[in-house]
């Protein structure tokens, strides 16, 4: 087992306390390899080769490579997300390395920005270049969905495996509705509908915004990041919450609105699921390829999505895919896909010494 004084190394876009899709991953991955250090941006933001302008996220990536190159003894192991490797040329220094993909810059671009936004272009441009070159610097190469994995290799030309990140189902489970409402302050006699994600344009806040405005007659919660002011008296805004608590606001709503137009996986519809509160979703990430009751992919218009939410409301469906949860986006089956590639990753970078 590798020393404490020179773990393996995870590069990735942050440490934050409050985590989303791609720092739940990290830190689940830490479950895996125990020993494993994460570094984040916050980890080298003091680096002078950390830029701020609209190369940042490459800035931090040279430094996160610097900092490697800056160690007298290299790691046993990197793991790298989304462009983090790109500056890091495993297979030159023979340090086995296992490249992560969320998704791609080149996917997302697509969905969330005009062409005559700046940030098109450099999305789908600067820095799916980075990440392309990331993910070929890596030994092995691991997709957290099959919609992920498809991407890769259209955008990319680059073959990777699917590694499902799991759902901890034994903090997302059902419970009473009374309780959780109870405990959230959440007014007993009315219809609640929950919104869990970043309040922009990728994740489809302006549904959200639409479907507030439409239902006066409902409580919208949304559980966002950054937390903005309410743009509607029906619409709480909730700043993000851990784990435990997130489960109760799942438990307390009557659907989860889930009207993003990008994911590579997709917890938050998983999770409302394993708490069996009814889901209503646009077909992305790992909801191309799994179903459960209770779930209801739409198109992505507010037409769509304001009709199967007034029938969510009032059909009072009983979902139960916990146990269908459970069984598939388990830890195990994570545990296993992540040794799997580590153990491959080592062979290769053996047979190039």
């Amino acid at each position: 087992m590798p020393s404490p004084k020179n773990p393996p190394l995870l590069l990735t876009l942050t440490n934050n306390s409050i985590p989303g899709g791609v720092e739940v991953y990290a830190r689940t991955l830490c479950k895996v390899i125990l020993s494993l250090l994460v570094i984040g941006r916050e980890d080298v933001s003091t680096n002078e080769s950390v830029s701020f302008n609209i190369l940042k996220e490459v800035g931090v990536a040279s430094a996160q490579a610097q900092l490697v190159e800056s160690k007298s003894t290299k790691p046993p192991l990197i793991f790298t997300s989304g462009l983090h490797g790109s500056k890091i040329d495993s297979r030159a220094e023979n340090i086995p390395t296992v490249s992560i993909s969320h998704g791609t810059f080149f996917g997302l671009a697509d969905v969330s920005f005009s062409m005559w936004n700046p940030l098109y272009w450099r999305m789908k441009y600067i820095y799916a270049h980075f990440e392309k070159q990331s993910l070929a610097n890596a030994h092995v190469r691991i997709a957290n969905s099959k919609f992920t994995k498809d991407s890769v290799k259209k955008n990319y030309g680059l073959d990777s495996k699917v590694v499902e990140p799991p759902i901890d189902t034994k903090i997302f489970r059902p419970g009473s509705k009374t309780s959780a409402r109870k405990k959230l302050n959440i007014p007993s006699g009315k219809k609640v509908v929950l919104f869990v994600g970043n309040p922009t344009y990728s994740k489809g806040w302006d549904i959200v915004e639409h479907l507030a405005e439409s239902f006066h007659e409902y409580s919208f919660y949304a559980v966002c990041q950054p937390t903005i002011p309410s743009p509607r008296e029906n619409l709480n805004i909730v700043p993000p919450q851990k784990h435990a608590e997130l489960a109760d606001y799942y438990r307390a709503a009557d659907a989860v609105v889930f009207p993003s137009r990008y994911e590579g996986f997709g917890f938050v519809p998983l999770e409302a699921l394993a708490c069996h509160c009814p889901v209503i979703a646009s077909r992305v990430g790992v909801l191309n390829d799994f179903s459960a009751k209770g779930s209801h992919i739409v198109p992505h218009t507010d037409e769509a999505f304001t009709q199967k939410v007034k029938e969510a409301m009032e059909s009072n469906e009983k979902v139960s895919a916990h146990d269908q949860i459970a069984k598939r986006f388990s830890f195990e089956n994570f545990s296993k896909g992540i040794h799997e590639a580590v153990d491959e990753a080592k062979k290769m970078a053996g047979k190039s010494k």
